[in-house]
């Protein structure tokens, strides 16, 4: 298998660049569980109890965020409160590859 550039350079690192992945990981889960939510979720009662749910949540945390004095201190705030749950993302993720990785090799 050829390794490109950008591979060669990433691969000696990778055990240190999983962890700054994983600590904004958060972001990108927002973000797909958002799309999800708009784009793909059955449109049920529990849809919109779901939006209800996301609409309380960023109401609150916007309020909370009007409350801190300078924006240093909002994005300060918003990159320790995501960074602060990637060690559940670093210990969810090798799970979540090893029950895929068990489902797809189910005989059925």
């Amino acid at each position: 298998m050829e390794i490109d550039a950008v591979a060669k350079i990433a691969i000696p690192f990778q055990h240190y660049l999983y962890f700054a992945v994983m600590s904004v990981a958060r972001f990108n889960l927002n973000a797909n569980s958002y799309g999800f939510l708009l784009f793909r979720a059955r449109r049920d009662w529990t849809w919109c109890l779901e939006l209800v749910g996301v609409a309380t949540f960023w109401t609150w945390f916007i309020r909370m965020l009007l409350g801190i004095d300078s924006w240093k201190m909002i994005v300060a705030y918003v990159l320790v409160a995501n960074i602060t749950a990637s060690p559940l993302h670093i210990q969810v993720s090798p799970v979540g590859q090893l029950c895929r990785d068990a489902l797809l090799n189910v005989d059925l």
